[in-house]
């Protein structure tokens, strides 16, 4: 019990022992009886004179505010949190403190508390409570921090979220905060739950502060801690800290099964990938945990792991940060670009082709996409955040810009093109093993190495891949379904993925130049192979619509040139639809995920291009 004096009798003494034996008996009418008969007694209570210097020295703080909260040793335990139990009081006057101080005090025989955890309260049971009493923070932002992604337990990421003002109305769930994850390492933003790699709320300097002052806290007390922060005068305060109750526990191995689609985000789409394409491209991004997919109608979807994509972004960061970075990269690719076209097409001039030519062909293919994938968003988007205020990764940024527009055009020249040396090669096979090219493609590299020793795949198998594929790393190694199981595979993805889709539509900035941009929608989402099609899709849009694409290629570049802006779901900062806007002038939000399934042409929409959102209005 706290160390209050009564003026009761010794009656009123009996009262309160008779209140706390009646708590033994878990019964909720008594103890909702015994709850009132202590609160009373010590609301009624005095102070000892121990007491009183603590007291005149915070009344002594004359017109400034404290907060008066209740403390429990036993509270934030590994089995259970007491969150929410206990009464606390902010904005308190000094000449009140003694009130509140009592008040927090006879929290601690709240009915709530009695009954969340009555062995507390048995007999013989030491009793550690106190109550602590800060000067309140007039703060502009405040939130709690996890020293983890509360999601998953990724113990590489502190997980932000904040509001403005005091956090009281956040931590009660009373309103929706800004969230974050930033990396523990570098301090910098990853995602929020979008998906998105900005914030109009917290400055980047403001995440990476608290980023590193979480991961601090939680290298003291050694355990995953869930911090309570708040900024006032630009200066961070930690109003509280206590261990984070379900990161002690275990976490439970991934079940076997097929990958969740929500673990993973779309970075490309086009038409016509064939499965042989897919499993060499597949071991050239490896390092990603790649998902592909291709339905009934051939449209292959790329994907990469969350975990995947988050290792990309520390990596681009670090490389892209680092003086000599890019250059140092660029030599290696082009080093490695020449070599490459050498030791394909003299593979090629071979007589006769064999196992080992074939895997050293594939593997050289493989490589090269490996060493232009680093250029994509996954590595690219991070580091543009920081190009205003870091000029090392601003200079890296130009040179890769400029020197990407040449690297795809390597790759398309060694395995898109006809008559490129993919093509060939795969003309060659089909040449060797009496197939048509359409028949080879629809083997894996280890297969068409098995070819050359007289093992065959099944005609049933080929023909289920020609239907359907997907295709995902597990664990390094790829896995494959075909057929009408991959087709059920997309199917339950899709549904996933609408069920996960919102209404709102929010995307990174690629290019603001106004900050709201109000227009009709133009949905443009066809094949990018067929030709026809896209030409009448560029033609049927009118000068000033908003161009609403899943993402844009050189081939929608006449859509680009009448957009009075442009929005993608796929795509980062520097994705061919930023590039494009940032050259014409155009505003563009890029990577919002849900674009193209939200939005229909004809839709009016404004752009909110400091917020990177689009509310659709209603039809006049």
């Amino acid at each position: 019990m706290p160390s209050l004096s009564t003026s009761s009798s010794t009656n009123s003494r009996k009262t309160l022992q008779d209140a706390l034996h009646l708590i033994r008996s878990r019964d909720y009418r008594s103890l909702a009886f015994a709850s009132r008969t202590i609160h009373r007694a010590i609301l009624a209570g005095r102070f000892p004179p121990s007491l009183s210097t603590e007291l005149q020295a915070i009344e002594s703080l004359g017109a400034r505010r404290v907060a008066v909260r209740s403390s429990g040793s036993f509270e934030d335990a590994k089995s259970e949190s007491w969150a929410g139990q206990f009464d606390s009081f902010l904005d308190v006057p000094p000449q009140a403190v003694a009130e509140a101080i009592k008040k927090c005090w006879a929290s601690y025989f709240n009915s709530r508390a009695l009954t969340y955890g009555p062995d507390r309260y048995g007999k013989g049971k030491t009793i550690r409570f106190a109550v602590i009493v800060q000067e309140m923070v007039r703060s502009t932002k405040s939130g709690v921090a996890f020293s983890c992604d509360p999601m998953d337990l990724d113990m590489s990421k502190v997980s932000i979220e904040g509001s403005r003002g005091t956090g009281s109305a956040l931590v009660s769930g009373r309103i929706t905060p800004e969230r974050i994850l930033a990396d523990k390492k570098l301090g910098i933003v990853l995602r929020d739950p979008a998906g998105l790699s900005a914030s109009t709320f917290f400055s980047l300097s403001e995440i990476s502060t608290l980023a590193t002052t979480v991961s601090r806290i939680e290298q003291l007390w050694m355990r995953p801690v869930d911090v309570e922060w708040a900024f006032a005068r630009r200066e961070l305060f930690i109003l509280q800290c206590r261990p984070i109750t379900r990161a002690m526990r275990e976490v439970p191995p991934e079940e076997a099964g097929l990958p969740r689609i929500d673990k993973y985000e779309l970075t490309f789409k086009v038409a016509g990938l064939r499965f042989l394409f897919a499993d060499m491209l597949a071991d050239g991004f490896m390092y990603l945990d790649p998902l592909f997919t291709s339905d009934r109608s051939a449209r292959f979807s790329q994907y990469f792991s969350n975990r995947g994509m988050d290792m990309a972004a520390r990596h681009g960061y670090e490389w892209l940060n680092r003086e000599g970075g890019f250059r140092a990269y660029e030599h290696e690719f082009k080093r490695f670009h020449k070599k490459a076209l050498v030791e394909l097409e003299s593979i090629l001039r071979r007589s006769r082709l064999s196992e080992r030519a074939s895997s050293k062909f594939f593997r050289i293919l493989s490589e090269l996409f490996t060493h232009y994938s680093k250029m994509d968003s996954q590595f690219t988007s991070v580091p543009f955040l920081y190009r205003k205020e870091r000029s090392i990764i601003k200079q890296n940024l130009n040179a890769l810009s400029r020197f990407k527009d040449h690297a795809r055009q390597w790759i398309n020249e060694v395995a898109l093109v006809n008559g490129s040396p993919y093509s060939r090669f795969v003309s060659r096979l089909a040449e060797e093993f009496d197939m048509s090219p359409a028949l080879i493609e629809l083997h894996s590299v280890e297969e068409i190495g098995g070819l050359f020793e007289g093992r065959v795949v099944a005609d049933r198998e080929l023909r289920a891949r020609k239907l359907s594929y997907t295709l995902f790393a597990r664990n390094g190694s790829k896995e494959y379904l075909s057929g009408w199981a991959s087709l059920r595979f997309i199917a339950e993805s899709a549904k996933q993925q609408r069920q996960a889709t919102t209404l709102e539509v929010r995307g990174q900035v690629a290019n603001a130049g106004h900050s709201k941009v109000r227009g009709r929608v133009r949905l443009i989402n066809v094949d990018y192979s067929d030709l026809v099609g896209l030409s009448d899709a560029i033609q049927e849009m009118q000068r000033g619509e908003i161009l609403v694409a899943e993402f844009t290629a050189p081939e929608l570049l006449g859509a680009c040139r009448k957009a009075k802006a442009i929005v993608t779901d796929i795509g980062g900062l520097l994705s061919h639809a930023a590039i494009v806007s940032r050259e014409l002038g155009i505003p563009s939000l890029v990577g919002t995920h849900n674009a193209t399934k939200v939005l229909r042409t004809g839709d009016l929409v404004t752009i909110d291009f400091v917020n990177g959102t689009v509310v659709k209005r209603e039809r006049r």
